[in-house]
């Protein structure tokens, strides 16, 4: 162990030699005339002001033109670093530390060499700021994540105030400048900007470390908070930003195509709520958010995020929307037998019925939780056997938000029971059944539902 730290602290020392090394030929070479120029046309839509209420409204912008002027030195490559008394030993450090072959230590030594001479040359580091350099390449080399900035444009949110601190996370309003500074600054935004800005609910913007699966990650958060409260929370854009000097990275993903019309706000009397149910659902949803699209597997659960996302992304109809939400139900409630509609309701009420312990007093009534499940499966086999729905789905939006708000409790529900509990749906489903018929089975639902987060309330369509 002590050989090995002596070995770190002789690269960490011959690194940092390496970087006055290359201070001092940037230097000499823009003394010389080596330092390139260019001007780099930024063209985009530029925000001027717009009104905000529930979400953006009315944007205001025009299109405009800029340059970006970046400067640079062409790369010596390795015949610099061959110039540098240290260069064989940083090479046997890193190959001796990290288990590489001699060529992909000079492959890397290059690398950090040409990073060196950019942030020289974009101003550089003072003496204090070098070993950060060499600590950041170094923890590079070992493989470990570099902490990052994720910025999450959200639709279907919207804040009561400015902002809401939640954990890690903070929700604030969008400025002007969110937009108009990556117009102007190459993150890739093509001439409808403001068309997206338009309709933007709030942004979050998350600490992140990580190689990989940022995605996830994101997919992850927009999840919670679509089941925080039933609402289309959806994702426009998100940016992903280095915090490193040495190795920035910028990557930028969206929009998505959503059509969800569901929203919801947030203020900070929510925050203390809003984090209680990401500490503990967060770590009970992870393992069915694959990326930023479907749920993976044949796991009920899995099955019914998908369905649900469905009902409050996707689906346009409200016949469609309730067929989603159904789907969803059943693929937490049912298994390949008969009476499915009868077994579905009767499943549903009596999940729904314990849930109220946790709940405002009778937030769902089980014998009105009963007939919604009833009147929506009977619109759900119409839409589905290609029968008209259009007469007995033109009064169904409330009924249809309250089946896609019980299948977002189910979902809190089995998550709860599958993850804290170690229950499988064959248990939960069974343990339902005998609560309709034993009076002692029923308090023994509500224990494993105890301390439900599941706001409820309906969503502002």
């Amino acid at each position: 162990m002590e050989h090995q730290q002596e070995r770190m602290r002789n690269l960490e020392t011959a690194l940092q030699a390496l970087c006055e090394h290359v201070r001092r030929d940037a230097v000499e070479r823009v003394a010389s005339g080596g330092l390139l120029t260019a001007e780099v046309p930024r063209i985009g839509w530029i925000i001027l002001d717009f009104n905000y209420k529930e979400g953006v409204e009315s944007v205001h912008s025009r299109q405009a033109t800029g340059t970006q002027r970046v400067n640079y030195i062409p790369s010596q490559g390795v015949e610099m670093l061959k110039r540098f008394a240290g260069y064989q030993e940083c090479l046997d450090g890193i190959q001796a530390l990290y288990n590489v072959q001699e060529e992909d230590a000079k492959r890397r030594l290059r690398f950090f060499a040409d990073c060196l001479t950019r942030v020289f040359v974009d101003g550089g580091p003072n003496d204090y700021q070098i070993p950060k350099l060499v600590s950041e390449f170094m923890l590079n080399l070992s493989g470990q994540p570099f902490p990052q900035k994720i910025e999450v444009w959200l639709k279907n949110l919207w804040l009561t105030e400015e902002r809401c601190p939640v954990s890690d996370i903070v929700l604030r309003r969008p400025t002007a400048e969110d937009a108009n500074n990556k117009v102007m600054h190459g993150w890739g935004f093509h001439e409808g900007i403001h068309n997206e800005f338009q309709g933007l609910g709030c942004i979050a913007e998350v600490s992140w470390k990580g190689n990989s699966g940022h995605e996830a990650y994101i997919e992850k958060i927009v999840t919670l908070l679509r089941l925080f409260r039933f609402g289309s929370v959806s994702v426009s854009r998100w940016f992903l930003d280095s915090e490193s000097s040495l190795l920035p990275t910028r990557v930028w993903g969206g929009p998505q195509p959503m059509s969800g019309v569901y929203k919801y706000s947030l203020g900070k009397k929510d925050a203390p709520a809003l984090e209680r149910f990401f500490t503990k659902y967060e770590p009970l949803l992870a393992p069915y958010v694959i990326s930023l699209g479907p749920y993976g597997g044949d796991d009920p659960v899995g099955v019914a995020l998908t369905m649900y996302n469905d009902a409050v992304l996707r689906a346009t109809s409200t016949a469609s929307k309730i067929t989603a939400a159904i789907t969803s139900l059943e693929a937490l409630y049912l298994e390949n037998n008969a009476e499915l509609s009868y077994r579905l309701r009767l499943r549903v009420a009596s999940l729904l019925r314990a849930v109220n312990v946790s709940n405002p007093p009778e937030a769902y009534p089980a014998a009105q939780v009963f007939e919604d499940v009833r009147e929506a499966y009977k619109i759900r086999s119409s839409y589905l056997h290609g029968s008209s729905v259009t007469k007995i789905t033109k009064d169904c939006g409330s009924l249809c938000e309250k089946i896609i708000e019980y299948a977002r409790v189910s979902i809190l529900a089995f998550l709860q029971m599958k993850g804290s509990h170690g229950l499988e749906k064959e248990d939960i489903l069974k343990m339902l059944d005998h609560a309709l018929v034993d009076d002692k089975s029923a308090p023994k639902v509500g224990e494993y539902l105890r301390d439900l987060q599941a706001t409820s309330g309906h969503p502002t369509p």
